[in-house]
């Protein structure tokens, strides 16, 4: 005697079968596209991090070319010397001046 399919039965563990198949589906398309933001994400910060790590570069190479604390002493005492030399000039044109003024040529 052949031996009778329950179709019904097997119906109900076809159908168990697609749904757990489905429930994997989802699970893993919800972990994928959570990786995908994850990674999108690092990808961004890591971006950010390059574009500091320039910045910082350019700062750093721009405070080596300052003037250091010697250099604006060594200016200062330039000026004082140039103030000085302006001092005795400004003195000396005042002398002339005032040499003129009272000794006039033509009297």
């Amino acid at each position: 005697m052949p031996v009778e399919m329950d179709y019904g039965a097997a119906r109900f563990w076809w159908d168990v079968v697609q749904s757990l198949a489905l429930l994997a589906l989802f699970i893993w398309t919800a972990l994928d596209k959570r990786r995908q933001k994850n990674t999108q994400g690092i990808d961004a910060v890591r971006e950010s991090q390059k574009k500091q790590d320039r910045r910082i570069q350019r700062l750093e190479d721009n405070q080596e070319r300052l003037a250091t604390h010697e250099d604006l002493s060594d200016i200062k005492s330039d000026l004082s010397g140039l103030q000085e030399k302006i001092t005795a000039q400004n003195n000396l044109l005042q002398t002339i001046h005032q040499f003129l003024l009272t000794n006039k040529k033509g009297e």
